[in-house]
């Protein structure tokens, strides 16, 4: 496309090539030769096209619908492998990436909480983890920076800790993370045929 080649001045042999509709240059030393380069330049504003024909976006190899796609695949291959937790055994929070709930964002307190803000078919489990802080991390990154030995130069390491593990029972702070490899199915026939079928939730 209107391939500009640069070269130094008074020297012939071009040492970028660049676009001429964007401007964007290549270079033979980073992008495989001058062959490569020029063909880059030559290509660069042309419309490029997925495997399925579909137009690309810029710096994409798979168009919106291609990605979309493989992400449902990937999230029923989850939910097929997922060990089932029956709904009435679980009280905790829930998460599904389809519907929005008590919490927001697609968590919920409860299965029966999510429900009264959505129609799910599925919705997975979640494992709390209270915010804590350790020794090891603490002084990693605090010596991180320092001399190579300033690690092993620590005192009362163990005053630390005892002090952390004080400080870490008196906290409430609480976050809950999906755990994929469960799910909780809460319409059995659709849920079913989501997975036969490959379809959205």
């Amino acid at each position: 496309m209107n391939v500009k080649p640069l070269a130094f001045i008074g020297e012939e042999k071009p040492v970028l090539f660049a676009c001429g509709e964007c401007g964007l240059v290549y270079s033979p030393k980073r992008d495989g030769g001058d062959t490569a380069a020029l063909t880059k330049a030559e290509q660069c504003c042309q419309p490029r096209l997925c495997d399925c024909g579909n137009p690309l976006d810029p710096y994409w190899s798979k168009c919106a619908d291609c990605r979309n796609e493989a992400t449902r695949q990937k999230t029923i291959e989850t939910l097929r492998a997922a060990e089932v937790i029956p709904a009435a055994a679980y009280n905790d929070a829930v998460y599904t990436p389809d519907h929005d709930g008590d919490w927001g964002d697609g968590y919920s307190s409860c299965v029966d909480a999510f429900l009264e803000y959505a129609d799910p078919v599925y919705c997975h489990p979640c494992t709390p983890t209270p915010l804590a802080l350790d020794v090891e991390t603490i002084l990693e990154h605090a010596t991180e920076e320092m001399h190579e030995d300033a690690r092993s130069q620590v005192i009362d390491e163990k005053g630390l800790a005892t002090f952390l593990a004080d400080w870490n029972e008196k906290q409430t702070a609480t976050t809950w993370y999906p755990d994929f490899s469960k799910v909780i199915i809460v319409d059995a026939e659709k849920f079913a045929a989501l997975l036969a079928k490959g379809g959205d939730a």
